[in-house]
C-alpha cells in the first residue's frame, strides 16, 4: 500500500528524507528540520529565512513522497505528519521482523547450550537433597 501511495520504496524515501518526526524531542518546536517546528511571527531577516527554509523543506518532502504540496503550510504539515507516522510504524515493524529472523537462529543455540546447564542443575539439586537427608539422618541418631 505504501508503494502504491508514494510510488517509491520505503528505503529510498528514508535515505533521501531530511525531516525529523520525533514527538518526544525536547527541541521539536525550535528545530527547523522537525515536523513540529513552529515559525515565529517576527519579521527579522533570520526568522524570514528560517520560515522560508521550513516551507521549502515541507514542499520537498511532500514532493519526495509524490503528495500534493500546493496548499497552506498547516495542511502540508498535517499531510506529512500522517505519512511520517505511518513510516515510523513501518520502520518499527521491519526492525521487529529482522530481530525475529535473527532471534530464531540465536534461540536454537541458547536452547542447545541450556541442556547441559539444566542437567548440571538437576545433579546439583540431587546432591543437595542427598546431603540434607544424610544430615537429617545423622541428627536423629
Amino acid at each position: 500500500m505504501y508503494l502504491e501511495y508514494c510510488r517509491a520504496t520505503f528505503a529510498d524515501i528514508r535515505s533521501k528524507s531530511k525531516i525529523i518526526y520525533d514527538p518526544c524531542d525536547v527541541t521539536h518546536d525550535s528545530n527547523i528540520y522537525n515536523i513540529d517546528y513552529i515559525p515565529r511571527q517576527e519579521t527579522d531577516e533570520e526568522e524570514l529565512s528560517s520560515r522560508s527554509l521550513f516551507n521549502n523543506l515541507l514542499s520537498s518532502e511532500l514532493n519526495l513522497r509524490k503528495l500534493q504540496h500546493h496548499v497552506t503550510l498547516e495542511e502540508r504539515r498535517q499531510r506529512l505528519m500522517e505519512i511520517l507516522h505511518v513510516e515510523t510504524k513501518i520502520l518499527i515493524i521491519s526492525q521487529a521482523i529482522c530481530r525475529g529472523e535473527e532471534g530464531k537462529e540465536a534461540a536454537l543455540m541458547l536452547i542447545m547450550q541450556a541442556i547441559p546447564c539444566i542437567m548440571h542443575f538437576e545433579n546439583c539439586v540431587g546432591e543437595k537433597l542427598i546431603t540434607i537427608l544424610l544430615a537429617m539422618r545423622s541428627d536423629i541418631f
